[in-house]
């Protein structure tokens, strides 16, 4: 260990790994204490309008929620105020000779792969959490969710929920796949030309803003939401001064894959699930009353 650093490891890598997956274990477990608590409403936000084919209003209205979320400012003024300072190369020297955190490359690349893993397993969870059991899902009276397209009304909103994680990733990916080819910028470790932007950011910076998005869904105290709202951006800020200490990215490379996976990640919840206070589009709609079935006609 340095004296005067961060360091946890030593140089056995596999009991730093070790170690390091011990500790995000932990952090798992206090993020599903935050999940569990106070799962007894967990059911739609007055107002939420699930549809599975959102209009252009609708994703005009999303993508301008996104680009003005508190993240991506943060996070945009971040990527440009290291690019005009011309500190880029500066900083992932430093990271990487002196590894701070990690203790060494390998450690880094490992913990992030790790922490990646995580973060989609924790959207999984709190999708979980949120939708299932199913039969919570349908309260008498004031639902918002019915029977559109012959589908049951208990799996209409999980299915608009699981289509708006799946198009956020595929923006996501494809996003940041075209800009690697079209960039063409070196990694720092020489190893290939696809270095900006960070595909590891990018993939937990989605998935750990479909978890932010569906816990600020939920009927939760802020003794809850917010403990796990900080514990999830300290997962993307792991993975991503992961891959500068890694030797993989450049701080400009991360600070846009968390640009790219934050935006889409919101785009897409509030695309195709509110919440809204207008209808614009046609629908059938036919929705249980006690034994009765009710049909209606919505312009």
């Amino acid at each position: 260990m340095k004296n005067g650093g961060l360091k946890f490891c030593h140089v056995n890598n596999g009991v730093t790994v070790k170690k390091y997956s011990k500790r995000l274990f932990l952090l798992c477990i206090v993020t599903l204490t935050c999940l569990f608590g106070g799962c007894s409403s967990r059911a739609l936000k007055h107002g939420e309008s699930p549809t599975l084919l959102p209009d252009k209003r609708r994703i005009g209205a999303a993508l301008k929620d996104a680009a003005f979320d508190p993240y991506i400012g943060v996070t945009a003024a971040g990527l440009i105020a290291v690019a005009a300072s011309g500190k880029d190369k500066q900083i992932s020297s430093y990271a990487t000779k002196h590894t701070p955190i990690y203790g060494s490359n390998e450690n880094a690349r490992k913990a992030t792969d790790i922490i990646l893993v995580s973060s989609k397993g924790i959207a999984l969870l709190a999708y979980t959490v949120k939708y299932f059991p199913l039969q919570e899902l349908i309260h008498h009276g004031d639902c918002p969710i019915q029977l559109k397209f012959e589908m049951s009304p208990a799996l209409y909103a999980p299915t608009v929920a699981a289509g708006a994680a799946f198009v956020s990733w595929g923006l996501t990916m494809g996003t940041t796949g075209l800009l690697k080819s079209a960039a063409k910028r070196e990694r720092p470790d020489l190893s290939d030309t696809y270095s900006f932007p960070s595909m590891h950011t990018s993939s937990t910076a989605v998935a750990n803003a479909y978890s932010a998005r569906t816990i600020s869904s939920m009927s939760l105290s802020p003794l809850y939401s917010y403990p796990a709202y900080a514990a999830l951006t300290t997962l993307t800020l792991a993975v991503a001064w992961g891959r500068i200490e890694g030797e993989k990215h450049y701080p400009t490379d991360v600070l846009a894959g968390a640009l790219i996976g934050t935006f889409f990640a919101n785009a897409a919840y509030k695309a195709f699930l509110g919440p809204y206070q207008y209808v614009e589009n046609f629908n059938v709609q036919i929705a249980p009353q006690g034994a009765a079935m009710t049909a209606s006609i919505i312009f």
